[in-house]
C-alpha cells in the first residue's frame, strides 16, 4: 500500500502558495500543449481515415458510371436486334392456309421411290425437302427470338404454329426415310459424323420449331455429304 508523503506535499504547497500565478500559467500551457498535441494526433487519424473513404467512394462512383455506360450500350444493341427482327419478320410473307403443295404420295411409294434415285437425286431430294419447310419454321423461329429479347414485343401466331405441326406429321417421317436412305449410301464413319437426332424428332408431330429445325438441318448436311460422292 502507497504511503503518502505528506512532508513533500507540504513543502511543494508552500512553494505554489508562494506563486499561485506562475502555477496557473504553466498548468494552462501545459494542459493547452498537450491538448493540442492529443487533438493533432487524433485529427490526422481521421484525416487519413476520411480521405481513404474519399478514394473508395469515388472508385466506386467511376465503377458504377462504367456499369451505367455498359448496360445502355447492350440496352441500345438489344434495341437494334429487335428493330432488325422486326423488319426481317415483315418482309417473310404469311405461311400458306393450306400444305397442299407439301403433300406428297404415300409413305411407303415414297420409300420405294427414294431407293431408285441415284446419290445426286437423293442429295437434291434431302435439300429440297428441307428447303420447303423452311418458310414455316424461320417465321415462328424469328418471332421466338424477338419474344425472348422483349416479351410484350412479339407473340407466335397460335395458327402458324398449328400448321407447322399438321405438316411436320406428314413430312417429318418422309425426312426420316430420306436420312435412312442416305445413312445405307454413306461410309458409316461419315454417316455417325452427321447422324445426331434420334428416330423421335421425326416422327412426333408436336416438337417445336426449334427442334424441327434441327431436324430438318441434319437432313440437309447428309444431303450434301452425299453429294460429295454423287
Amino acid at each position: 500500500m502507497a504511503v503518502i508523503n505528506w512532508d513533500l506535499l507540504s513543502r511543494e504547497w508552500d512553494v505554489i502558495s508562494q506563486a499561485p500565478a506562475t502555477f496557473l500559467i504553466a498548468l494552462t500551457l501545459s494542459t493547452v500543449i498537450v491538448g493540442g498535441i492529443i487533438r493533432w494526433f487524433f485529427e490526422k487519424e481521421f484525416r487519413g481515415k476520411l480521405n481513404g473513404r474519399e478514394g473508395e467512394i469515388s472508385l466506386l462512383k467511376q465503377q458504377l458510371e462504367a456499369e451505367k455506360n455498359e448496360f445502355l450500350r447492350q440496352l441500345a444493341r438489344r434495341d437494334e436486334e429487335i428493330v432488325e427482327l422486326k423488319n426481317k419478320i415483315e418482309t417473310i410473307p404469311e405461311a400458306p392456309k393450306s400444305n397442299s403443295s407439301l403433300r406428297v404420295d404415300g409413305l411407303d411409294q415414297y420409300k420405294n421411290r427414294l431407293n431408285q434415285y441415284s446419290n445426286a437425286e437423293l442429295a437434291r431430294e434431302a435439300r429440297q425437302a428441307a428447303k420447303r419447310l423452311r418458310s414455316l419454321v424461320d417465321p415462328i423461329l424469328l418471332k421466338q427470338r424477338v419474344a425472348l429479347l422483349n416479351p410484350s414485343e412479339s407473340r407466335v401466331n397460335h395458327a402458324q404454329e398449328v400448321h407447322l405441326h399438321n405438316t411436320w406429321s406428314s413430312e417429318g417421317p418422309r425426312m426420316l426415310e430420306i436420312k435412312r436412305e442416305i445413312i445405307k449410301r454413306l461410309p458409316n464413319d461419315r454417316a455417325d459424323l452427321i447422324d445426331r437426332y434420334p428416330d423421335p424428332y421425326y416422327q412426333n408431330s408436336t416438337m417445336d420449331a426449334e427442334i424441327i429445325s434441327q431436324a430438318m438441318t441434319e437432313v440437309a448436311d447428309f444431303g450434301s455429304e452425299l453429294k460429295k460422292i454423287a
